[in-house]
């Protein structure tokens, strides 16, 4: 799956400019444990409900100071840095010290740090993490190859349920007013396992005939539900797309969502599509004209006369 291109996110930095941010990858280079600093991208209310992704992370031994920590990836519903969050969010932490390192998952429930779990792990080696919120379950599957086949540890607690909108891809933790606590490290490679957007083919359009829709996604093995109703389609509503979907004369809003098991389902998507069929017909009349024609749609009429009409 693509990742996350971080330059489509927003980038806040209070003070420092701690941040390096390329398509795949964010650097953070002395970033101090005191700073109000996050990159993040709105992905509308509610996106993220149950969800998996996939991100490296490496912490450097270059660490100033004494014990640090950093927000990896977050997800809430405000914009802003971990200490600051009153409402809900759920979290991948880099915490250091002299000699020791872990990454930990943890909550906030209602602005306050509820429960967490943690793993130690080594400096200056990148760790690739599989992490997931099922239900009330918020873990993290810890490997050490980037192919995710040996499975160094696994971390979970049980969490709250808050579908979240915003995602953070870091965040400084602004707890403390220590300026000589400091962390340097990287993420990179965030896949959020989003299931791409629906594709028609052909767009929205007037058209003069009934035409034949084709809907495609772009992820293998997605399922793709879609309605003519008005309605929105989702994972227990709407048709299963199997053939293409045929519009007659009339104007029809068709609507279509692509969803698989353990990814994040896409965004609906939609087109107005406006069907005239076009009538032409000769006619031919003897004059006076006296009979009047009706139809039920637009048409094209051409009147041949046999002879001299009067407009009198």
């Amino acid at each position: 799956m693509p990742v996350e291109d971080f330059t489509t996110y927003t980038e806040i930095e209070e003070i420092t400019d701690i941040f390096s941010v390329a398509a795949n990858k964010i650097d953070f280079i002395d970033a101090p444990l005191n700073e109000s600093s996050y990159v993040y991208k709105d992905f509308g209310v509610g996106h993220f409900g149950d969800f998996e992704y996939l991100i490296t992370f490496y912490a450097s031994s270059n660490n100033l100071g004494s014990s640090a920590s950093f927000c990896g990836c977050a997800q809430q519903n405000e914009i802003t840095d971990f200490k600051s969050v009153t409402g809900d969010g759920l979290y991948i932490h880099l915490s250091l010290a002299i000699g020791w390192s872990s990454i930990q998952i943890v909550e906030k429930d209602g602005g306050v740090i509820g429960s967490g779990d943690y793993d130690n792990i080594s400096f200056d080696t990148p760790y690739y993490l599989t992490v997931s919120r099922n239900g009330d379950t918020y873990q993290a599957l810890i490997y050490d190859d980037e192919g995710r086949t040996n499975l160094v540890n696994t971390i979970s607690i049980t969490c709250i349920t808050t579908a979240f909108r915003y995602n953070l891809a870091v965040s400084t933790y602004n707890l403390y007013a220590n300026t000589n606590r400091h962390i340097t490290g990287y993420i990179r490679n965030l896949d959020l396992q989003i299931v791409a957007n629906p594709v028609f083919d052909p767009v929205e359009y007037e058209y003069i005939e009934s035409v034949d829709v084709t809907i495609t996604c772009a992820t293998d093995g997605a399922t793709i539900k879609y309605t003519t109703d008005g309605s929105e389609p989702a994972s227990d509503h709407g048709t299963e797309y199997t053939v293409p979907v045929t519009i007659g004369v009339g104007i029809i809003t068709l609507k279509a969502i692509a969803y698989k098991a353990g990814m994040t389902d896409s965004d609906v998507v939609s087109g107005i599509y406006t069907v005239v069929k076009a009538w032409r017909e000769v006619i031919k009349f003897d004059s006076p004209i006296t009979k009047r024609i009706e139809f039920d749609s637009p048409i094209t009429l051409e009147i041949e006369f046999d002879s001299e009409v009067n407009n009198g």
